[in-house]
């Protein structure tokens, strides 16, 4: 963890830390013969099928528009192409580009899907625009067909459960052809989901996990993606920020594992066979013989002989792992070794190809009466856990305002000033009013009570301004950032306060990434952008700050490099090793399921817990007087330690520090 004091003198530039990047392509056109000058100096086209790759859309999630832009003209041009949707004309996404004399650019735009009412169907209007930035107002171009605004529309999924499948095969939309997207379309009417899978296509993925954020689950049966390291880098990030991830090693290559888990990397293939009799039973651990599904095929069926370690074991077939979880922080990873059709049987009780399965299966689902094929028991089992719902937010946004809140050095006047000051400007009144009353000049009372009201309001105006003006314009943070084991990613989540005395006018920024959505509230008369003008730079745009403070969730991904890890062993001291990465640490815990203990932390990076720090079950912080800092760190720990929604946390020991 890590928090953020003061910084005087606000340049208003939020600097977030990640590794986004988006898909940017030049391709230089030819020469344009005359009879083709009278095209229009811009053409535009918005591709909104894309999706960034992903072929889905959901509410209030992000996804992106692919853009194609051509210059007909021998001069650059510097463009803005800004996206709105209908019933929100003054919230625009939008980015800056530059094109180069005859030439055409692709490249895509990210875009936050508003909220819908579900029962007004699923086409959600958009319309883009591009602005010529080189005027001194913006100017709008027009396109082929002479208009200055390109209309379009996108459908949203406003299903709870969205299942991507990414398989290499020219004819995944054939069913009857293609086990895995039956399989896929199986577990999903098992577990009372419908039929829509979305197919993300490994060559228009956007690098770029937030474009992922549809997806709740992702099936992974290619080995494409292993060629595009940032399309890997951002499946790795949304794994591990709670996506659920299905790959099928019989039908990809170990190097996808190897990319996605790097360090953690613990899968290596013994060899490839073909098994015309299956035997399916489920791992056990104490020794104790489980039941065995036997299924005879004419055709055989793929099996990868494997070798693990550290890894759960869910199923096995002869004695090798048939299919095994791994925990990836927020999210899980199932790997499966077994080729689809042994994990589907005919509803008629069939295998999927070849004889009558000898052993029995679960009774369909009503809504899913209608699809031939369902999952084996195991398969059913798996299915159960993949297609669950995501896991809870370790530290909600909500529970950081408040104490991000208490960086900010200001303060309001308390309740009992201004209600004692009202109450004594009201004894004030009473007793002047009797003592004019008794000297019969009760008329100057007209005068008298104006003027005291003035007083005491100039009075609480000053107390409100002394507090307000006590202190310089203020940017604080709280941010959980927790590194991808085994890789240099890192992921931060956190919430940011901001402090004006008198406002600004300036553009909130970011120089590395990350997604921030300011307060808006008041503008919805107001044009506000969201601008891209770089692979990593964008910038809120009319979005004034008011005076005050304003908090703000943010979240961001980044590169660190050196690694961040901790690396300990036992000794005769206790529990000692060394951090790596981070310059300087403070308050350190190292904490487990089972309870918590003090850290001594080192100048040299090195650390030591000794067994008489082992905490109490209140206890979160080693120091037994807490200063204020001490007391926000232990509250903090308090509510991630303790989060009901999350008892799995931490599902090994953690040094947790500040």
């Amino acid at each position: 963890m890590h928090d953020f004091g003061r910084s005087n003198h606000l340049t208003a530039r939020l600097r977030l830390a990640t590794a986004l990047t988006l898909s940017l392509q030049w391709v230089c056109c030819g020469s344009i013969s005359r009879g083709q000058t009278e095209r229009p100096e811009i053409q535009f086209s918005v591709v909104r099928t894309s999706a960034g790759g992903v072929h889905a859309y959901a509410p209030h999630k992000w996804g992106s528009l692919q853009i194609n832009l051509v210059n007909n003209r021998d001069v650059p041009r510097d463009l803005l192409c800004a996206t709105y949707f209908d019933g929100a004309p003054t919230l625009q996404f939008g980015r800056r580009v530059w094109l180069p004399p005859r030439s055409q650019l692709r490249t895509s735009q990210p875009i936050l899907i508003p909220q819908m009412n579900p029962d007004k169907g699923r086409s959600l209007n958009f319309r883009s625009l591009v602005l010529d930035t080189n005027m001194p107002d913006e100017v709008l171009l027009r396109d082929e067909a002479g208009h200055m605004l390109h209309d379009g529309a996108i459908l949203v999924t406003h299903q709870s459960s969205i299942t991507g499948l990414i398989d290499d095969r020219t004819d995944a939309l054939e069913e009857q052809s293609n086990d895995i997207f039956n399989l896929a379309i199986a577990c999903r009417l098992n577990e009372g989901h419908s039929r829509q899978i979305a197919l993300p296509s490994t060559f228009q993925l956007t690098h770029d996990e937030y474009s992922l954020q549809a997806l709740d689950h992702l099936i992974l049966a290619s080995s494409q993606l292993a060629n595009d390291a940032g399309a890997v880098a951002s499946v790795r990030r949304w794994l591990f920020g709670g996506g659920q991830l299905w790959v099928m090693l019989d039908r990809t290559e170990p190097r996808i594992l190897e990319l996605l888990l790097g360090d953690r990397f613990n899968c290596h293939i013994v060899d490839r066979v073909g098994l015309t009799t299956v035997r399916i039973n489920k791992a056990m651990t104490d020794g104790q013989k489980s039941p065995v599904e036997v299924t005879d095929y004419e055709t055989p069926v793929d099996f990868v002989r494997v070798a693990l370690q550290d890894a759960e074991v869910a199923y096995e077939v002869e004695g090798w792992p048939a299919a095994y979880w791994m925990r990836c922080g927020n999210g899980r990873l199932l790997v499966t070794t077994l080729g689809a059709r042994a994990w589907t049987t005919s509803r008629t009780g069939a295998s999927a190809s070849g004889p009558a399965n000898r052993t029995n299966n679960p009774p369909p689902r009503p809504d899913s009466n209608q699809f031939h094929l369902r999952p084996t028991t195991p398969m059913s089992n798996l299915a159960t856990d993949f297609l669950g719902a995501r896991l809870a937010e370790l530290l909600p946004s909500k529970d950081l305002e408040t104490q991000v809140g208490e960086y900010i050095g200001y303060s309001i006047p308390p309740r009992g000033v201004i209600l004692g000051t009202l109450a004594g400007m009201l004894v004030v009144l009473v007793a002047l009013g009797s003592w004019m009353y008794a000297r019969g000049a009760v008329e100057h009372m007209g005068w008298i009570g104006p003027l005291l009201a003035l007083l005491v309001s100039a009075g609480l105006l000053q107390v409100g301004r002394s507090n307000r003006h006590g202190i310089s314009d203020t940017v604080a943070a709280m941010q959980l950032v927790q590194p991808i084991p085994g890789t240099d990613d890192i992921q931060s989540r956190g919430v940011v306060a901001v402090y004006h005395r008198e406002g600004s006018q300036e553009p909130i920024r970011a120089t590395r990434g990350g997604r921030l959505m300011p307060d808006m509230s008041g503008l919805d008369g107001t044009v506000r952008r969201m601008v891209w003008s770089d692979v990593e730079t964008w910038s809120w745009e009319h979005v004034p700050q008011a005076a005050g403070q304003q908090i703000a969730a943010f979240a961001v991904s980044s590169v660190a490099v050196p690694r961040i890890e901790a690396r300990a062993t036992f000794n005769s001291e206790g529990l000692q090793g060394r951090v790596f990465g981070v310059p300087k640490l403070a308050d350190a815990i190292v904490a487990t399921r089972d309870g918590r203990m003090g850290v001594t932390l080192r100048d040299d990076g090195t650390f030591v817990a000794r067994n008489e720090d082992v905490f109490g079950r209140e206890q979160f912080l080693a120091a037994d007087l807490l200063a204020d800092e001490q007391d926000r760190r232990r509250r903090t720990l308090e509510k991630l330690l303790t989060n009901k929604q999350r008892r799995d946390y931490p599902e090994q020991p953690l040094l947790l520090a500040w």
